[in-house]
């Protein structure tokens, strides 16, 4: 794990760099608003070509109006909405009727998307125009199980539902307010970039190939007639179009799908945890210490290399899930800090001690479970190479000349020093799980932390669940060096209950 000081506010980030994107599919999926059996259509994005077409199977629309609305495709399976009505209808390549499953949506689902592994959808504009639409992201599972409710962060126009929704494959969703503009929210619903894609004409419906945004009109007259726009991965306002010469679509198309089973994620394998790399995030020892930073180390553990930075709630709610990569520690889910192919970082839930089952999950599959142990306590200061990450009170770094891209001022003999790790239990009172920790309370830890300098013992003011940091897990141990201390490179040890840390990690004293 590798933690990265920022400076601006002296709280440490823990980053893996950016993301990889999927290949552009070539053929986009529609749902049109047919007064009479609405038609699921295909069309080529190279020149817009009509590939498919037939009557959806099922029409039971609500107040006579067989108008489609939503549409979800995974291979050869079709998922798809009807306009004021709550059920979700599924259909395949012969075009049968495979049957449906009823949401708590109403009056109907505006809008269709798939995740990898389950269905998103939002619901329709309520038949009283006086009533507010509903803001929710509604998840389920393809057998119909209800999984979760999202309130996304930002309100749509009044009556009006947001009718043009995706489900990016980073786990993000891109949303309209029934109408221009698109904005981009993260995986917890918090808005990440308003504005995204603007335009002169109404969208309904909009679909992500992985490379291009693909959005269309409720009706030809908003796009000049039979067009779709296109919106590369940047967003913007200038699309470019693609005619559909053929397109039969008497009310315009109101939702598109991509086919996500034909742009899957790079990582096809499942993944596998190496043995023996469950470890704490500082000391990268084996074993865990509950609402703590460990790591994981093995191969497929996720496809692309992304942090929480974009994922943390509006609350400081921590992400359980990135880009569809999960981790159960103990049966329980941790909070994902970081993802990479090779490495996960993750802070460890409130599990209970003694041996415990650890899994990584991702849309490949789930890997074998690994045997690690949990422990109270495993302090760890968070290293720079050999160096302990320590910053002064005003948060400028306290480290050896060189080892910090920055130039750096290392410690010396009177100073007081923050030393930052993880691994030191409990907290009293008990600091909170799974959200960033809050301002204006002192997390101590429940037993006194004593701290070595070499072999000299130092003063140490207070070691507590950093606050400089809000983020539950990581530590803040506050020393002063001694006044007499020698010049050098000293091993720095942390002492709690009995349990040090390892005496490999170096801070330097320098008159």
């Amino acid at each position: 794990m590798v933690p990265k000081l920022i400076h601006s506010t002296g709280i440490f980030a823990l980053i893996l760099a950016s993301a990889a994107a999927l290949q552009a599919g070539t053929t986009v999926w529609a749902m049109n608003a047919s007064l009479g059996n609405p038609h699921i259509q295909a069309y080529d994005l190279a020149d817009g070509h009509l590939i498919v077409d037939f009557p959806a199977p099922n029409n039971d629309a609500l107040r006579g109006r067989a108008n489609g609305r939503g549409i979800a495709v995974v291979g050869d399976t079709i998922y798809y909405s009807l306009a004021d009505s709550p059920n979700v209808y599924k259909t395949d390549a012969t075009h049968r009727d495979l049957g449906s499953f009823k949401t708590q949506l109403s009056p109907g689902i505006n809008s269709l998307s798939w995740d990898g592994t389950s269905l998103w959808m939002v619901a329709s504009s309520p038949t009283n125009e006086g009533v507010p639409a509903d803001d929710k992201l509604y998840q389920y599972s393809p057998s119909g199980q209800p999984l979760q409710i999202l309130a996304l962060a930002g309100t749509p126009n009044s009556n009006l539902a947001r009718d043009g929704f995706e489900v990016l494959p980073d786990g993000r969703f891109i949303a309209n307010h029934g109408g221009m503009p698109y904005d981009i929210y993260n995986s917890n619903g918090t808005m990440q970039k308003p504005l995204f894609i603007t335009g002169t004409f109404r969208p309904m419906g909009i679909a992500f190939d992985g490379t291009n945004y693909i959005v269309s009109a409720p009706s030809f007259t908003d796009t000049g007639g039979g067009r779709l726009a296109i919106y590369d991965a940047n967003g913007g306002s200038n699309p470019r179009f693609v005619d559909l010469p053929a397109a039969l679509i008497p009310y315009g198309i109101v939702d598109l799908a991509v086919d996500r089973a034909a742009v899957p994620p790079p990582a096809s394998a499942a993944p596998a945890i190496a043995a023996g790399q469950v470890q704490n995030g500082a000391s990268y020892q084996e074993g865990i210490v509950p609402n703590s930073f460990m790591q994981i180390k093995g191969t497929n553990l996720a496809s692309t290399t992304v942090d929480w930075t974009n994922f943390i709630g509006a609350n400081g709610e921590l992400p359980t899930s990135i880009n569809n990569v999960s981790v159960s520690v103990g049966g329980k889910p941790a909070y994902i800090a970081a993802i990479s192919p090779g490495q996960i970082n993750v802070l460890a839930p409130d599990v209970g001690l003694g041996p415990v089952q650890v899994t990584v999950t991702t849309l490949a599959g789930t890997s074998a479970a690994v045997t690690a142990n949990s422990q109270q306590y495993g302090p760890a200061f968070f290293p720079w190479g050999s160096y302990a990450v320590a910053t002064r009170p005003d948060f400028s770094i306290a480290v050896k000349n060189g080892t910090f891209p920055a130039a750096t001022v290392p410690a010396k003999p009177g100073d007081t020093i923050i030393l930052w790790g993880t691994g030191f239990g409990p907290t009293t009172p008990a600091a909170p799980v799974g959200v960033k920790v809050p301002f204006g309370t002192l997390f101590l830890t429940s037993s006194p932390v004593t701290v070595t300098l070499g072999n000299t013992p130092v003063q140490v003011f207070g070691a507590a669940a950093a606050l400089a940091a809000p983020y539950a897990g990581l530590y803040q141990v506050n020393i002063k060096i001694p006044d007499s201390m020698p010049d050098g490179d000293w091993p720095i040890v942390a002492t709690i209950n009995g349990v040090s840390s390892p005496a490999t990690t170096l801070l330097t004293v320098l008159r």
